[in-house]
């Protein structure tokens, strides 16, 4: 599996550093330390946030 770190985590999810270490502390995301460094599976990350956005209410358009 691909592993990526934390910026490339928080560009794809648009969520800031601390808030990526606080989704880990809560259980919502899984790491995988090597080191000192904190990765994740990309795959996993790509399906937490498909996940979230199926779980989001869908918008009602607009009216003009």
């Amino acid at each position: 599996p691909r592993l990526i770190d934390v910026p490339t985590v928080c560009a794809i999810t648009s969520l800031s550093v601390s808030r990526i270490y606080a989704l880990i502390a809560e259980g919502e995301l899984r790491r995988v330390k090597i080191g000192r460094k904190a990765l994740f599976v990309e795959a996993e990350i790509r399906a937490w946030l498909e996940a979230k956005i199926e779980a989001s209410p869908a918008r009602e358009p607009q009216a003009a």
